[in-house]
């Protein structure tokens, strides 16, 4: 008895210790786990916060400070002004409470939509059934890419484009929530139902009614009449359903498919009232609240014709849409053109000559400076005339010019403001601001300065010679800047003058009162000529015309051209021009009184006037080729900010040019331009 109890005691001691030993190894294993899980969880943690990090201070830094090498892992002075105004650069609280309204109204249709569709389909016997249903499955198979277009040309058709509306109804016929089959199948397997789809009563609902009515006319509750009186009602009601569940599929099958272009839209009836214009127009902001009003004017000074304006977004984007617009059969009657642009219309005949409309409406054409006139004209006739015409100026900040102890104007010399500008201004400057500042309309910008150099991106026939010996000392003398460090390029050079974090830069006429708004009360502007280079001045001319899109009846021609001559007439040219900054595209709006008393008190607007003599119309390679000028851009930026060399961009651009430039030299031979 008592070496039995001796082993029992001996078995307990040793488990006694074993256990504390055992846990003291499971504590240990955990622990390592843990370490070992949040040390992951801190390098994944590493490798996602950085970046997000980056994100964040990169909001906080100014321009200079984002393309400052080495980089800083927090700026010393953060740029919290940042916020409000990125903002402010665009209409987002618009845009947010468009998108609510848009979600709530489309998730509203598409639900009871899709309802109906799946009451059909499981509890309905339709002829072909099966097969619509096919089809819809068929629909959930469709990339949402391939239905961008086909959507578009269909919201154009019903001539929503722009709206609301246009957003809302792709998304009403939607063939997710509509697959009523699979109720009808849960039915085969509830106990409660399969005598009933077994025998053809059809659905739960039905099933229900009949078991009810059966219970309550054996409860001597509702008699036989009156429950063949129930049966009529209920099948009058599915009736009813049905009807709307093959609306509702019927709907999702139209937005589904079909492009909705080729019957385009139903004309408008004839009306005894004013002619109503469409006009396309791609100014922002100040420019086009000063737009607005030019419009105003002219519906105001007559009853005959109503012309309404419509903000397309920029040039590019204006010319995309009109592109797309054309295809739908929906373009407007008058459309904003920028020079890069308008060749394209012409050549596939989208725009109509404008000759016989300026003779009926006494245009006086003489009185249209020449040059930029000229621009439009192609075989002997005007495609369009100049309204918001430009040249690119150099803005240079007065106050920095002060402190640096430089005269007050603009350099003479390329060659002057290497040697002598940039220093002083660097010495004098804050650390964070640059000398000058390259962005925008690059290849814009650039034609002028490969002419300074002595170059050209091609010749009047479209051959290319922007590779050749002076075009490439120009990219050289581009490509300098950012090595000297007194140029830095930037995507929008306007906003950094405006922020004060450039001293200089060259910029469209068209941007003076913007900047003049921007400046007051922070610093004083001054404008002048561009510099000269080595081979002599050179500024290019720019902007936007308006055109009359073909195919218009007689009637709303004469009316758009009666107002594209009140648009452009002397009186408000030379309005326009003082509210914007543009050339006044008039002879006589330059030399009233008017304009003349303006640019004494304004010298900053004489600058473009007295510039104006001496610019050309720009290259065949930039304005008459296809995306020449986005094709040009992509070779100044590998410059400008990848530092590759100019001999080799440039042999490459040459290249690209001359295949882009293929159809159109056979399309101007057809055209006998």
């Amino acid at each position: 008895m008592n070496s039995v109890t001796f082993a029992s005691a001996s078995r307990i001691s040793s488990k006694s210790t074993d256990l504390p030993r055992a846990t003291s190894q499971m504590r240990a294993s955990r622990l390592a786990g843990a370490i070992a899980a949040y040390l992951g969880l801190g390098v994944a943690l590493v490798i996602v916060g950085i970046p997000t990090y980056w994100v964040i201070i990169g909001a906080l830094k100014t321009n200079r400070e984002i393309y400052t090498v080495p980089s800083t892992w927090w700026p010393p002075n953060p740029a919290w002004s940042n916020f409000p105004a990125a903002w402010a650069a665009a209409p987002f609280t618009r845009m947010y409470l468009n998108s609510i309204a848009v979600t709530f109204v489309s998730t509203t249709l598409k639900l009871v939509n899709a309802t109906f569709c799946a009451y059909a389909f499981a509890y309905l016997q339709i002829p072909g059934r099966n097969l619509i249903f096919m089809f819809i499955l068929g629909a959930l198979m469709i990339p949402e890419e391939v239905t961008v277009l086909p959507n578009y040309l269909t919201v154009a058709s019903l001539g929503y484009v722009n709206s609301i509306t246009g957003l809302i109804l792709p998304t009403i016929g939607s063939a997710f929530g509509s697959r009523g089959h699979d109720h009808r199948d849960r039915a085969h397997h509830c106990p409660l139902h399969r005598g009933a789809t077994a025998s053809g009563r059809g659905n739960c609902f039905r099933c229900r009614q009949g078991v009810t009515a059966t219970a309550t006319r054996r409860a001597g509750v509702v008699p036989r009449k009156q429950e063949g009186n129930a049966s009529m009602n209920l099948r009058t009601r599915r009736g009813a359903l049905s009807a709307a569940g093959l609306f509702g599929t019927g709907l999702a099958l139209a937005a589904c498919g079909g492009d909705g272009a080729s019957g385009g839209a139903a004309a408008p009836a004839a009306s005894s009232g004013p002619v109503k214009l469409v006009y396309w127009g791609a100014f922002a902001a100040n420019l086009g609240k000063v737009q607005e009003e030019v419009v105003k004017q002219f519906n105001d000074s007559q009853k005959a014709v109503t012309v309404e304006h419509q903000f397309q977004g920029s040039y590019e984007e204006l010319a995309n849409k009109l592109t797309a617009a054309l295809q739908a059969k929906q373009a407007p009657d008058m459309a904003v053109l920028s020079d890069v642009w308008w060749y394209k219309f012409y050549l596939n005949k989208a725009i109509q000559p404008m000759d016989d409309l300026m003779k009926a409406e006494k245009v006086d054409t003489k009185d249209y400076v020449d040059s930029l006139f000229n621009e439009y004209v192609q075989a002997g006739k005007s495609y369009a005339l100049p309204f918001a015409r430009s040249t690119p100026l150099f803005y240079y900040n007065k106050d920095a010019y002060k402190k640096a102890g430089l005269p007050d104007r603009a350099p003479k010399t390329w060659d002057e403001f290497v040697k002598d500008f940039a220093p002083k201004l660097k010495g004098a400057i804050d650390p964070k601001q640059f000398v000058f500042a390259n962005g925008g309309y690059s290849a814009w910008i650039f034609q002028g300065v490969i002419w300074q150099f002595g170059g050209a991106y091609s010749d009047k026939d479209f051959k290319m010679t922007i590779g050749e010996p002076k075009g490439v000392q120009a990219g050289e003398f581009y490509r300098d800047s950012i090595k000297a460090g007194w140029s830095q390029s930037v995507k929008n050079d306007t906003d950094e003058f405006k922020q004060m974090n450039a001293v200089n830069i060259i910029n469209s006429t068209g941007s003076l009162v913007g900047i003049l708004d921007a400046a007051k009360g922070k610093f004083e502007v001054g404008t002048g000529f561009l510099p000269e280079g080595p081979a002599g001045f050179g500024c290019p001319t720019g902007g936007a015309g308006v055109a009359i899109l073909s195919g218009l009846a007689k009637e709303k021609q004469a009316a758009s051209m009666q107002y594209i001559a009140f648009a452009t007439s002397p009186k408000v040219q030379a309005s326009w021009s003082q509210q914007t900054g543009y050339m006044p595209v008039r002879k006589t709006a330059i030399d009233s009184k008017e304009m003349q008393d303006f640019v004494k008190t304004n010298p900053n607007f004489k600058t473009a006037l007295d510039q104006l003599p001496k610019t050309k119309f720009q290259d065949s390679a930039r304005v008459f080729v296809p995306n020449g000028d986005q094709i040009l851009a992509k070779g100044l930026e590998r410059i400008l900010v990848n530092q590759e060399a100019p001999s080799t961009v440039f042999k490459e651009v040459a290249e690209t040019l001359t295949k882009e430039a293929e159809p159109v030299i056979k399309a101007r031979k057809a055209l006998g331009a």
